[in-house]
């Protein structure tokens, strides 16, 4: 890895290693076969677009888009994976791509949660008043709140780094730590366009579809899927227009898409 001196932040972006991937009935691209990483080659595209327009030099070939970086990464991810359960790979786990430019490319893994079902099922939900919430295997919906101050949109609510101090100010404003995972709060801009979440992109149910904010927020590899799918469509939403109770459609790379409902309150 080719240094441009201490950024102060790395890049990275999280997928999810998971045995029952490989017999999932969807692919992002022909060219991820039996992959136990969800949507492995996204994270790789965000990766990429982040090295370009951070313009960092790497030694691996992301930012030249080198043909055989794929198969390099996957070798990798598996190969970490394998270290961390001791050869066994039977347990779900958080998988972290991370690219610093002063010590270059690394892959962490962390324990997270099983969920047995199909991980994008739940964008297929049709958030009506009377159509009942998913029940057991899926989870709760997770409490969601509405900031209370404006996020300004940057290039670190663009782009996925290792500075997080606007998310983590966010949620401190409706009572979640930076570990709490059953809570989220809703972003918004100077404008008061509602963005993302604090860790996940977010859809609100509008006009017999769900509906992801057109601007602002991460560019997230489940949303980017949601929208290739035609699942989700891009609209503004105004902060006003978020109503306590509404359901919300959560979505990243390492959870897939759960359910959240609107709270108010801070999260206690």
């Amino acid at each position: 890895m080719s240094s441009n001196g201490d950024e102060g932040f790395e890049l990275f972006s999280s997928t999810r290693y998971d045995p029952a991937l490989v017999n999932a009935s969807w692919k992002p691209s022909s060219d991820e076969p039996h992959c136990p990483f969800l949507l492995l080659s996204f994270h790789l595209d965000r990766l990429q677009e982040a090295v370009r327009h951070f313009q960092w030099k790497d030694d691996i070939g992301i930012a030249t888009g080198d043909p055989n970086i794929y198969r390099y990464i996957r070798e990798q991810a598996e190969e970490t994976v394998s270290k961390e359960e001791n050869g066994s790979g039977t347990k779900p786990l958080r998988v972290r791509l991370v690219l610093s430019s002063r010590t270059g490319f690394r892959i962490e893994c962390f324990p997270t949660v099983e969920r047995p079902y199909d991980l994008l099922f739940l964008s297929t939900f049709q958030s009506t008043n009377t159509n009942p919430l998913p029940s057991s295997p899926f989870p709760k919906p997770t409490k969601v709140y509405l900031d209370t101050e404006p996020t300004p949109s940057s290039d670190f609510t663009s782009y996925k780094t290792t500075r997080r101090d606007h998310y983590n100010a966010a949620r401190q404003r409706v009572g979640l730590t930076p570990s709490t995972v059953d809570g989220e709060v809703i972003l918004f801009d100077e404008e008061g366009q509602i963005t993302e979440g604090s860790t996940r992109n977010i859809a609100l149910w509008r006009d017999a579809r769900w509906v992801s904010p057109v601007g602002g927020g991460l560019k997230g590899v489940v949303r980017r899927w949601l929208l290739e799918q035609g699942r989700v469509v891009e609209g503004t939403i105004r902060k006003e227009d978020a109503k306590t109770g509404e359901i919300v459609l959560l979505t990243n790379g390492v959870e897939g898409c759960t359910l959240g409902i609107i709270t108010d309150g801070k999260y206690e």
